[in-house]
């Protein structure tokens, strides 16, 4: 595929452009800004390849937070390396946000533990996507940014793997993880896995190439068996969409055979429940009666969904006490104890119907802006997946501003395509 080899590609005019470090190879800048984005779904994975569980004896997620803080922290220095060369107006947009955000927090100060865990992780987290964002915007280089994503759902998929050794003891997650978060890291596995093997421009007989096709139809079922055996109703959702959406972008294409051999893959995934060991069995009907417990035969029913039929009632309660203005971005939760847990409910809770009409006007502008994003069509069904990905995750759980992802979506749809007017310093 052209863009996964697009550094080997480009003279020396074009590498000077993507140089942030003095010393820096500019494909390593770019790697951690990538692995500051799936700091996530790196670590957790590297952590159960190498039999590591986080909140076994001795171990807690200190270890994570101290990797997430170094890879926000070289970010940092590399978004200030570029403001001392020029600040555009994307700088400009982007870091206003950032303090308006800051400043609601100061001026709303929550006291909960939950209020405090949202502003840290977006300090964090969503900072840092942001910051991202503006880079590439300054700097270009997508195609860089996105070249690793084979790599991800290699490190992914192997974890995963390695992960199958802790089921029968009970432990339902990756590393000693959430099972929720495992079901999604599966679940986006399993999407950039298919994704890439239709979006390959050209065929390549290399050695290389014959080995990462028969990996991307060996993690299959690996990555489908995790994502049943985590049970998150939100991941099976985006498992489902992402399969649909890859199969429409290639509707018309002569590569059909590919779509047979993924159907073949996909029975033979079923075929092998038969002979697989009676715990892994239990387990994977466990894990599927939880993603599908929103299902009855009288329709949808979220009685049994780990409460999250409380948890929104008194969030439409709260919306109906306040509807037009709201209990603030992040007051809300002193009040309730937790977040939303869904995208929709978060926006009409914490600024009514005036925040909710701004975002809805702002989403529209956002769909005409990601209609003509100007990046390749393999770009683009990337990016399309992290959309999904994001959003499909904030109508079942979390908030917005905890997901990294969430931000570098948006920020990248409204900065990506503008022209920056930059300030020489």
């Amino acid at each position: 595929m052209k863009q996964w080899n697009v550094y080997h590609h480009m003279n020396r005019i074009q590498l000077k452009k993507y140089r942030l470090f003095g010393g820096f190879n500019s494909l390593t800048n770019y790697f951690i800004m990538f692995l500051s984005l799936f700091c996530s779904e790196f670590f957790f994975s590297t952590c159960a390849i190498l039999g590591i569980n986080l909140y076994d004896e001795g171990n807690d997620s200190q270890l994570f937070m101290f990797f997430s803080i170094i890879l926000a922290i070289c970010v940092c220095v590399m978004y200030g390396i570029t403001l001392l060369k020029s600040i555009s107006s994307d700088d400009v947009r982007g870091c206003c946000l950032i303090f308006l955000i800051l400043a609601l927090f100061f001026l709303e100060s929550p006291g909960s533990e939950a209020g405090q865990t949202l502003i840290k992780t977006f300090i964090g987290k969503s900072i840092p996507a942001i910051l991202i964002v503006l880079i590439v915007c300054k700097r270009g280089g997508i195609d860089l940014l996105f070249s690793f994503f084979n790599l991800l759902m290699i490190v992914l998929s192997i974890g995963l793997a390695f992960n199958f050794r802790n089921y029968t003891d009970g432990d339902i997650g990756l590393a000693g993880g959430s099972y929720q978060a495992l079901s999604y890291y599966a679940a986006f596995a399993y999407a950039i896995n298919i994704l890439l093997m239709f979006v390959k421009e050209k065929k390549s007989d290399s050695v290389y190439s014959k080995i990462n096709i028969v990996l991307s139809y060996a993690f299959i079922p690996i990555q489908i068996c995790s994502c049943i055996i985590g049970g998150g109703r939100g991941a099976m959702i985006f498992l489902i969409l992402s399969t649909l959406y890859v199969m429409w972008l290639k509707r018309n294409s002569i590569m059909r055979h590919k779509l047979t051999l993924i159907v073949l893959t996909l029975a033979i995934f079923f075929l092998t429940l038969k002979f697989i060991p009676y715990d892994y069995f239990v387990i994977l009907e466990s894990g599927s009666e939880r993603a599908f417990s929103y299902l009855s035969d009288s329709g949808i029913d979220m009685s049994d969904t780990s409460n999250r039929d409380i948890v929104y009632g008194e969030m439409i309660d709260a919306f109906f006490e306040r509807p037009l203005i709201g209990y603030g971005i992040f007051k809300y939760i002193d009040i309730y104890g937790t977040w939303a847990h869904n995208f929709f409910l978060e926006i009409l809770v914490q600024g009514g119907l005036v925040f909710f009409t701004i975002c809805f006007v702002m989403a529209i502008r956002a769909f005409f802006r990601w209609k003509s994003l100007p990046i390749s069509s393999e770009n683009k069904s990337l990016f399309n997946i992290i959309l999904m990905f994001s959003f499909v995750k904030l109508f079942f759980s979390g908030s917005y501003l905890m997901d990294p992802l969430f931000w570098f979506v948006i920020m990248f749809i409204f900065l990506y395509q503008t022209t920056s007017v930059s300030y020489n310093c």
